[in-house]
């Protein structure tokens, strides 16, 4: 099996063989969007070649993909954040060039399957998941299932409205919350905070808040405090035993949850309460997840 996550900024690919890895490989998405489509495609199987051992077949193809996706067609409608891969049947012609069976759902829901399945969230009753990178996805997995639309889509509940900001994110949506808090707000906070940072913006601001720095600590508290304004929506319409954050931003974590933990404070008859961990399977969860969901032939088939 294997599992693409095709996501605004990275694309990763893993080869996933009797509950595990053996092999991955990780190439900017942009580099992937030259030429054609079909060339595109040929490309991403290249890369998915190349993460499978030598001798072994490859049995069916997963991909996870920043949505929307349309539910019957299988085509990523995502031209503002995934344009590359928006608006032509990739798993038509990734079938077409591989021979092999092609799954495709929405990437957070793929990262969320394999929380689910091997990660974080192993065996979880109801867990929510949310991912936090170029954007800001979300999936709820209900009993081992993936809660899904009436149309058998997947809601993106990353663009819910949940600040007062007057801005309007391309869904349509005023104070949305992937655009108050997505990496990308992250970085630009920390960059107009005007702290002195060598090399990336994040990763730097992260190592300073974590040797003291109370300005740096403080970005991350406030974007800290934008997460959980989402999440105490989301935990209330959902009622998850268990929250997982994945996404480039979860491994600042630890920095995030006290302004994440003072957005989700309620009067005691209304707290959730539920845990917030990190995933487990790190930036691979969503190459995973849909190498599982090939492995077990319950995404949207496009074969």
């Amino acid at each position: 099996m294997a599992g693409v996550d095709i996501g605004g900024t990275a694309t990763r690919v893993v080869g996933w063989s009797a509950g595990r890895t053996v092999g991955d490989a990780v190439v900017s998405t942009s580099s992937l969007g030259q030429g054609e489509p079909a060339r595109r495609v040929r490309e991403l199987w290249h890369l998915v070649r190349s993460v499978v051992p030598a001798g072994s077949a490859v049995e069916a193809i997963g991909i996870g993909a920043s949505g929307p996706i349309d539910p019957a067609t299988g085509v990523i409608l995502n031209w503002n954040t995934l344009p590359w891969f928006s608006g032509f049947d990739v798993p038509s012609l990734l079938r077409s060039v591989s021979g092999v069976p092609v799954v495709i759902e929405n990437d957070a829901v793929a990262a969320a399957v394999g929380e689910h399945r091997v990660g974080a969230g192993k065996g979880a009753r109801r867990m929510l998941l949310v991912t936090i990178g170029t954007g800001v996805g979300v999936a709820f997995i209900d009993g081992g299932y993936p809660y899904r639309g009436a149309d058998g889509g997947h809601p993106e509940a990353g663009h819910i409205g949940v600040t007062a900001e007057t801005s309007s994110c391309y869904c349509g949506t005023v104070g949305c919350w992937e655009q108050s808090a997505s990496r990308t707000r992250l970085e630009a906070e920390i960059h107009s905070a005007g702290l002195s940072l060598s090399g990336t913006s994040v990763v730097s601001a992260a190592a300073a808040a974590r040797v003291g720095d109370a300005a740096a600590a403080a970005a991350f508290a406030a974007h800290g405090g934008r997460v959980g304004r989402g999440l105490a929506v989301l935990e209330s319409v959902y009622g998850p035993t268990l929250t997982v954050i994945g996404g480039s931003v979860s491994e600042y974590l630890d920095l995030l949850l006290p302004g994440v933990e003072e957005s989700r404070a309620r009067a005691p008859h209304f707290v959730t309460g539920e845990p917030i961990v990190a995933v487990r399977l790190g930036p691979l969860a969503g190459a995973i997840g849909a190498a599982v969901l090939a492995e077990e032939g319950s995404a949207s088939p496009h074969n």
